[in-house]
């Protein structure tokens, strides 16, 4: 049996009992005790229903606490999917800029390279065509002879090849620098999301710990409660004993006077005729001195006289 079933079997005597002692009973102290029993019991019922809504609300807190927990996890685990998902798409979006920056460059390093290919070739045929731009292009330049010419090819080769992997470079340079500055943008993005989530993360740790000392504040009234409302169960008990044995008692003094009322009430209907009592009397008082007293032959007692 829990404590519960016990409490309110135990209400239930102590209600049965008073309901069924009082309308038989008329002295004070009886009365008295009834009525300090019945408040006894009106408190203990109240100790009852605290102890009820402290149970209903440390189970919601629970619930609640469950809830906000369950929430918790869940923003977190969202959080950092969508994290890891931004990460995942970033680093893709980069590789696939990186590759057609690099497509865009060589294409046109590509249409420089043909475009001086072609005004070469241009200013060749141009040349065969027109024998005097060659003769201009003598006259404008001073005359060298072919180890000279031979040296300043070698030389524009080399500087058309040194010019082009500066260039090379510094567009290697620039793409890398951009590519450290993103980088360094989406790291700091990150780092700024990573401590947003930290300190959702230890707001949402306190909300937990606030939680936790609510519920153990709780738990702590209801102990109290609970070692209240088994005095309370114990005491009741006790007085639900002792008003059980007044109840035997008031019922047995009940009974007598009642049987005794009976018994009067039945000897007065059988009383015989005058001369038989005559008779009767002469035979019950022959025993009896003629000096006898009225206490002698009709002994009266306290008791008797307050049956009647």
């Amino acid at each position: 049996m829990t404590f519960m079933q016990h409490a309110v079997d135990n209400l239930k005597q102590v209600h049965a009992k008073t309901n069924e002692l009082r309308p038989i009973t008329h002295a004070p102290d009886d009365i008295q005790r009834i009525d300090q029993t019945e408040a006894a019991a009106k408190g203990y019922t109240g100790g009852m229903d605290a102890y009820i809504k402290t149970q209903v609300a440390l189970e919601e807190m629970r619930h609640n606490m469950d809830r906000a927990a369950g929430a918790f996890m869940s923003n977190c685990n969202t959080f950092l999917a969508d994290q890891n998902e931004k990460m995942r798409a970033e680093f893709k979006t980069q590789g696939a800029d990186l590759n057609e920056r690099l497509s865009k460059i060589t294409l046109v390093n590509d249409i420089i390279d043909r475009g001086n290919d072609t005004r070469i070739k241009a200013f060749k045929s141009q040349a065969l065509r027109d024998p005097s731009i060659m003769n201009s292009a003598q006259n404008n330049v001073p005359l060298m002879d072919a180890d000279q010419v031979s040296q300043a090819s070698q030389s524009m080769a080399e500087g058309a090849n040194q010019q082009a992997s500066r260039l090379d470079e510094t567009s290697a340079s620039a793409q890398q620098n951009a590519n450290n500055s993103r980088q360094i943008q989406q790291m700091t993005q990150i780092v700024e999301e990573v401590t947003t989530a930290r300190e959702e993360q230890s707001r949402g740790v306190e909300q937990v710990n606030k939680a936790v000392a609510e519920m153990n504040q709780l738990t702590q009234a209801n102990a109290a409660n609970a070692e209240e409302s088994a005095a309370a169960s114990e005491e009741l008990s006790a007085q639900a004993g002792e008003i059980d044995q007044v109840v035997q008692d008031l019922v047995g003094l009940v009974e007598g006077a009642r049987n005794r009322q009976q018994s009067r009430m039945g000897g007065c209907s059988n009383v015989p005729p005058r001369a038989t009592q005559k008779v009767a009397a002469t035979s019950v008082t022959s025993g009896i001195t003629r000096n006898a007293s009225s206490e002698q032959l009709v002994p009266l007692t306290d008791a008797n006289l307050g049956d009647l």
